[in-house]
């Protein structure tokens, strides 16, 4: 009971709010007073829409590869709180602990008095899982709205939670959109400016401004449109620049550098590119903007090539820079943006931190490949702690890599063999270890469970089910796939589906490259495949299914530079399906550059 007010979780039970932590203009933050570890956020006056949104939003939440007892990527509301009337006026969300305002980080002098050990190396780590934490709410179509820096929490890994998620914009199990009603000067997209937040659906355009002008100002210390005046009159509020696209390093613009101020040119050449992109061509067309895919790619770049600086080692810069920028800043009489901590910085730190990277994606090969090369691993304080958890992962690696070459070398009418190597590694049936791999193009715990049963069912063969491109491809070129449903038998005479698709690269090692398929109604689509444009080679399989909405699969991503296509297996299917293919630009992928690069004074 607050104030005389009894409140309630989703289940009906008594809530007690604890102490007092926040008081906003929309709603105060309490501690649960029952439940540690968990926070009572409750809306001051909330209208019908909000009200219907929080009765929805616990059951919306989104799929999250982070979610372990070390971290999460979305904070997300895990019941709403109900008044005595039943009106829901708030939610109970997860506290996230020991980490600290984006705020903090992307301002010098407080990065310098209260954290001096974040170095430039740190930045680029967190702007990449910023940059992630997007793909992945886009990905399921889910759109931040209110992007700020107060927003987002990051911890000592670098790894990003995403906070106040009741404000973003979802869609529920019955296909309403659930509006984000707010929005923050200095982050809001052009062509959102002035407009009512109430008007209608923002779509991830908008959050791509936002993420660009968040992914700015934590790499230069300051935010995009900070310049001098040149204009006529006084400066106008920040948002009237914005508008009107008056970036400082855009030819014509009004605003102009301040002296001092470091300029994007020390960043990487390709991520000047995008700031370039975002802020000049995304001005005028939002479609422009880099999705955050493209962002953490070339984020990811940039952080495996920064280099130390010869004379103070807790200096990073490009690689593309002759001079250490942050020397020169020094030898200028203007402050260090990143003095030397109080504390000896840890050698080991970029390793730890590509380590907690690759476990906190769910990305279980890179993180088991640098565990095993890399003994300090197990004894590093940041580290050691996930001994247990890294033993099962290994083994987990194992056991799919055996089970893998077992499958390509045992008869599947004798499934013996294959039935005992699953029974003595109960791992494979814990899809837990698995989140980027998969069998055959489907889930491992689901291949491993077939296996069981088949050999219980004998003579039943296993795995009787046949992917209807197998009779034209060679599917032990084909690279795994991450979608797991049933061949759907095809009918003739029907009208076809019409389906579009996009392709989001990935990064090697760190990220599978993603199709993403989209049909304009529900209907049944034959077996497609992804191919190498060029030679004609099979990338990815997408079954035969029913389609409904959105689906999308993981493959590897290539090393070199490739076209792909989305077309039907066999050609008598193409009167079966419409496929409508993105421009050749948003088709081409690869990159031959290393996914991960470590300094040699961080080898072990």
């Amino acid at each position: 009971m607050k104030n005389g007010i009894s409140l309630f979780d989703e289940n009906g039970r008594h809530i007690t709010p604890g102490e007092k932590l926040n008081n906003s203009g929309e709603a105060t933050l309490y501690a649960h007073g029952d439940v540690d570890g968990m926070l009572i956020k409750l809306h001051h006056n909330p209208d019908e829409a909000m009200r219907q949104k929080l009765a929805v939003i616990s059951k919306c939440a989104p799929s999250d590869a982070s979610l372990h007892p070390w971290h999460r990527n979305f904070a997300w509301p895990i019941s709403a709180i109900y008044n005595a009337a039943g009106d829901a006026v708030g939610c109970i969300i997860p506290m996230v602990k020991g980490a600290r305002s984006m705020t903090t980080l992307s301002n010098p002098k407080q990065r310098a008095r209260r954290a001096a050990e974040m170095d430039w190396h740190y930045l680029h780590a967190v702007a990449a899982n910023i940059a992630y934490l997007f793909d992945r709410l886009h990905d399921q179509r889910i759109v931040v709205g209110d992007v700020k820096p107060e927003n987002i929490l990051v911890d000592d890994r670098a790894l990003a939670t995403l906070i106040d998620c009741d404000s973003v914009q979802f869609r529920d199990l019955r296909g309403t959109v659930h509006l984000c009603p707010v929005g923050s000067e200095g982050f809001t997209a052009p062509e959102w400016i002035g407009r009512k937040f109430s008007e209608g659906p923002r779509d991830r355009s908008s959050d791509l401004f936002g993420l660009a002008v968040l992914i700015y100002q934590l790499l230069i210390g300051a935010h995009p449109w900070n310049g001098e005046w040149m204009g006529i009159g006084d400066p106008p509020p920040r948002d009237h620049l914005i508008r009107y696209g008056d970036w400082p390093y855009r030819p014509g613009a009004r605003l102009r550098p301040v002296p001092g101020m470091t300029p994007p040119d020390v960043l990487a050449p390709d991520l000047v590119d995008l700031f370039r992109t975002a802020f000049i061509a995304g001005h005028k067309d939002p479609s422009a903007r880099p999705d955050a895919s493209t962002w953490y790619e070339a984020l990811c770049t940039a952080l495996a090539d920064l280099d130390f600086c010869r004379d103070h080692t807790h200096h990073h810069h490009d690689p593309s820079i002759a001079e250490c920028p942050w020397c020169a800043k020094v030898a200028a009489g203007l402050p260090d943006p990143f003095p030397a901590p109080a504390t000896p910085r840890d050698p080991f730190a970029s390793l730890v931190l590509a380590f907690e990277r690759a476990l906190a994606r769910g990305d279980t090969r890179m993180a088991a490949e640098l565990w095993r090369e890399n003994s300090v691993l197990a004894r590093h304080p940041a580290a050691s702690r996930l001994s247990d958890c890294m033993r099962d992962l290994t083994d987990a690696v194992d056991a799919l890599d055996k089970l893998a070459e077992l499958l390509a070398s045992t008869r599947r009418d004798s499934p013996g063999a294959l039935a005992s190597f699953v029974e003595d590694h109960p791992i494979l049936k814990e899809q837990r270890f698995f989140i980027h791999e998969t069998l055959e193009g489907r889930k491992v715990s689901s291949v491993a469970a077939e296996i069981e049963a088949a050999a219980v069912e004998i003579p039943t063969p296993i795995l009787t089910e046949v992917n209807p491109v197998s009779s034209i491809l060679d599917t032990s070129i084909v690279p795994t796939v991450s979608l797991d449903t049933d061949p759907v038998p095809l009918m003739g005479d029907r009208e076809p589906v019409s389906i579009s698709y996009r392709i989001e690269a990935g990064w090697i090692g760190l990220r599978p490259a993603r199709l993403i398929v989209t049909a304009d109604r529900p209907g049944h689509v034959p077996t497609l495949i992804l191919l190498n444009q060029d030679d004609e080679t099979p990338i990815a399989v997408l079954n035969a299914q029913r389609l409904r909405g959105t689906v999308s699969i993981d493959f590897d991503q290539p090393e070199d530079r490739v076209t792909l296509s989305l077309v039907p297996a066999h050609p008598n299917d193409r009167a079966l399906v419409s496929i409508t293919a993105p421009p050749k630009k948003n088709r081409t992928i690869g990159s031959s550059l290393a996914a991960l690069s470590i300094d040699p004074m961080y080898e072990h």
